[in-house]
């Protein structure tokens, strides 16, 4: 039986994917091991994710402060994520440019919105969860990460402050966290701040 854990801070989406989960054809082929409802509990699971055979991370379109689960997504889950799958979904109505850029990423087998019929939600997670020779090739060639100082700059920014006063609160050059700026907008696929705006 395939063991899965799934973390949404939206109760309707953990619990429509539960459902999802508890129903044909997943009956006595793949289980909910743990569910998570905020992005605590989920490092918590991370330290026991070795025996999981498949991890749903949910992202909605009003999350408050996207920094740490870009942070999860590119830094912690590459790490202990190496025999598990992992399948994101969330509201990428109005976050195309994340959806591109997570899609881009090596480490995640799938990525579903929730706006989708949920038959095709459902043929979708069984594809990924017992697709025995699941291939990322593709997409390996396309992996992209922001740097620690890049997420730093862009939280900084998602908080308002502009650059003179991040080059400040990072004691560096103003020239320096604008080359940081534009490398991770750059990474992003974005060509300006407003593009960041809308997809936060």
């Amino acid at each position: 039986m395939k063991k899965l854990i799934i973390q949404s801070s939206c109760h309707f989406i953990l619990a429509g994917l539960g459902g999802l989960l508890d129903s044909e054809p997943f009956i006595g082929r793949a289980k909910v091991v743990e569910k998570a409802t905020n992005m605590m509990q989920y490092k918590e699971l991370l330290k026991v994710i070795n025996d999981v055979d498949m991890i749903i991370l949910t992202l909605g379109s009003t999350e408050s402060n996207f920094i740490p689960v870009l942070n999860i997504i590119t830094h912690i889950l590459p790490i202990v994520t190496t025999y598990n799958k992992l399948v994101l979904v969330g509201d990428f109505r109005k976050m195309e440019l994340m959806r591109n850029y997570f899609e881009g990423l090596r480490h995640i087998h799938r990525v579903l919105d929730v706006s989708m019929p949920l038959e095709h939600l459902r043929e979708q997670l069984l594809e990924v969860l017992f697709e025995s020779n699941y291939s990322t090739l593709s997409k390996a060639e396309r992996i992209v990460k922001l740097s620690p100082r890049e997420m730093r700059v862009l939280h900084c920014i998602l908080n308002g402050e502009n650059m003179v006063k991040i080059a400040d609160k990072l004691q560096l050059n103003y020239k320096t966290v604008s080359h940081h700026k534009r490398s991770a907008l750059s990474k992003l696929g974005m060509r300006s701040l407003s593009q960041l705006y809308i997809s936060a």
